[in-house]
C-alpha cells in the first residue's frame, strides 16, 4: 500500500493565566516543510510564546497523507 504526504502542519498550545484564565489557546501553522526537524519546530514555538508573552505548553505535528486504495 502506497501513501503520499499531502500536507504537514503543527499546532502549538499556549497558556497564560492573566490573558486566558485556565484555558489554553491553540494556534495551527500550516505548510510545514516535510523535513522540518523537531528542534526547529520547538524553536519556533518557543519564539512565538515569548513574543506573545505566553508559555508554550504543547506541540502537535499533524500529517495528512493520500493513501492508495487497494482491493
Amino acid at each position: 500500500m502506497d501513501s503520499n504526504l499531502m500536507e504537514k502542519s503543527v499546532q502549538y498550545k499556549f497558556a497564560n493565566t492573566e490573558k486566558y484564565g485556565d484555558k489554553k489557546v491553540a494556534r495551527e501553522l500550516k505548510h510545514l516543510k516535510a523535513d522540518a526537524s523537531d528542534e526547529a519546530i520547538n524553536k519556533v514555538g518557543t519564539s512565538l510564546a515569548k513574543l506573545q508573552g505566553d508559555n508554550l505548553k504543547s506541540i502537535v505535528e499533524i500529517s495528512k497523507r493520500d493513501i492508495e486504495i487497494t482491493d
